[in-house]
């Protein structure tokens, strides 16, 4: 749950501050945790300060992080506003959200929508996991982060097992990535390319081992023009990485 827990603990925080006698307060330098039964830290919640209005809480710098055996989740953002009925969050300025698992995404702001179960950002977006970094404006995602869509000028940079294996692909976008499915799609005047060629077309799918964290396969497709050794090729369907 990529998002979810991180945003169980500013619905505590809200809960924590829920009653009248808190609006209109400000409350500095706050500091939240919890633990289980164990003495094992489950989460922390801190900022420099919050507002807590009638129907929003203002956050400035926040820091949150969530512990679990199975990963650890850090969320930062220089303001953070909570809508107290329906529980959405707009992250703004320097927005970061890493985990110990391998995803880091970077942008000016952030907003989670609680009922649609889903963030979403207009602003510039930097996605790093594992070895594959994605830059692209705008994004889209459900809280899980399995099913992700990056909106327009979007640039993928793929590294291999070997130094110089890299792998660039540029479109005007969307980019949809599927991970549980290992699939990502490139729409719209994409170029695929590697050190022994370059592929241009409508569309081009890659095919991805998320285990293994590599590519398998990339399929362009439509209007497919391909430049290897020198050689230039046109066609509907090409692949370069069989």
């Amino acid at each position: 749950m990529f998002f979810n827990r991180y945003l169980i603990l500013l619905i505590v925080f809200v809960c924590s501050f829920s009653t009248k006698a808190h609006c209109g307060r400000t409350i500095k330098d706050f500091y939240l945790s919890d633990c289980t039964e164990d003495g094992v830290r489950e989460w922390e919640l801190k900022g420099d300060s919050a507002i807590v209005g009638n129907e929003y809480v203002d956050i400035d710098k926040m820091d949150a992080t969530y512990f679990s055996s199975e990963d650890t989740i850090k969320v930062k953002s220089q303001k953070a506003k909570i809508d107290r009925k329906s529980m959405d969050v707009q992250l703004e300025n320097d927005v970061c959200v890493e985990t110990e698992g391998g995803i880091k995404l970077i942008t000016d702001s952030l907003c989670w929508q609680r009922n649609d179960d889903l963030v979403e950002t207009e602003d510039w977006v930097e996605v790093q996991r594992d070895t594959a970094q994605i830059k692209a404006r705008g994004l889209y995602a459900d809280t899980n982060f399995k099913n992700v869509c990056f909106k327009k000028d979007v640039e993928g940079v793929f590294m291999g097992e070997e130094k110089n294996d890299v792998i660039t692909i540029n479109c005007i976008g969307p980019l949809e990535v599927q991970y549980n499915e290992g699939k990502a799609v490139f729409y719209n005047n994409v170029e695929v390319q590697k050190e022994e060629g370059r592929l241009c077309s409508d569309k081009a799918i890659v095919f991805f081992d998320d285990e293994a964290k590599k590519i398998r396969k990339i399929v362009s497709e439509g209007n497919v023009k391909m430049v290897r050794d020198g050689d230039i090729a046109f066609g509907e369907e090409g692949s370069l990485f069989d």
